[in-house]
């Protein structure tokens, strides 16, 4: 039986984390192994930030979802196209980097608007020139997001200041949602709760934790320094999770390993390989996730 199409729960929720959205592509990859389903008959909802935005746009709300491990493999496409020696870093971003970009995107969700999506989708990105964060949800009318390409809402949600220009969704310019919701998983529960009961299960996939100062690369630097320009980010996520069961999956990445614009065949090696390993050395913890999947969709 697959899940119940009238239900948000349970909730796929991907963080940001650049080139290391292959960590949570695989790992999506293995539940899926695992039921012998795609994410779409899983899930009844996703959240994505960023790189996760594209993770749950292509497995949940494309026309045709793709498989997990299809969506894990365009980043071999990103890294060189998009994260290679052509980037220039630039005030408003580098154009010709995110039509590369916007190419591979589309790939995976082609011309579908997000009110168009299946299953319930909710991004966050950024809008700096209000210096306020915005939930882009295609269970929500407000502010026309509805309307906007699915492809642009993951370009939006993506656009990290000085890498890539904003994206004008709605009459805004729209960044990078890890600005301020790394980790979507509260705003999202956040908007489910206000809908009806949460009391549903949500399998939260982190990017790999980082270590040691050569895996704070140009990105990250960016990131907090613009973030810290926004202010007025939401707050209690112990709060907003309260009655909701959360499985968190995330390796910790050797040290050195894990830059968000690392994208090298080496990276991208190291990336696979530390994923892999803690997809042996974690089986408890994906033992747990199947039982809770399989659970709700008995």
């Amino acid at each position: 039986m697959a899940v119940d199409p009238a239900s948000p729960w349970p909730l796929l929720s991907v963080d940001g984390g650049g080139m290391r959205g292959l960590v949570a592509a695989r790992m999506l990859a293995e539940i899926e192994r695992r039921l012998g389903r795609p994410a779409h008959e899983i899930f009844g909802a996703g959240a994505g930030t960023s790189t996760g935005a594209l993770l749950v746009a292509g497995a949940l709300g494309a026309a045709d979802p793709l498989p997990a491990d299809t969506i894990g493999d365009c980043y071999r496409d990103m890294g060189p196209q998009v994260f290679g020696p052509g980037l220039k870093l630039a005030i408003r971003g580098d154009a010709d980097a995110q039509a590369r970009l916007r190419s591979i995107v589309h790939g995976v969700v082609a011309d579908r608007r997000l009110s168009e999506s299946p299953h319930r989708l909710i991004v966050p990105a950024a809008d700096v020139a209000r210096r306020a964060p915005v939930v882009l949800d295609s269970g929500s009318a407000e502010d026309g997001h509805g309307d906007a390409l699915l492809a642009d809402v993951v370009l939006a949600s993506a656009a990290l200041p000085g890498y890539f220009p904003p994206v004008r969704i709605a009459g805004a310019d729209l960044v990078d949602g890890g600005l301020w919701a790394k980790d979507p998983t509260p705003v999202a529960v956040d908007r489910l709760r206000a809908d009806g009961p949460a009391h549903g299960v949500v399998v939260s996939l982190g990017t790999g934790i980082v270590h040691g100062r050569a895996t704070r690369g140009r990105a990250e630097g960016v990131m907090d320094l613009v973030a810290a320009s926004l202010g007025g980010v939401p707050g209690d996520d112990d709060e907003a999770l309260r009655g909701i069961e959360v499985l968190r999956l995330e390796p910790e990445l050797p040290r050195g390993v894990g830059r968000m614009d690392a994208a090298s065949p080496g990276d991208l090696a190291a990336l696979e390989e530390a994923t892999a390993r803690y997809i042996a050395q974690a089986a408890h913890e994906f033992d747990r996730a199947e039982a809770l999947l399989r659970a709700v969709m008995a």
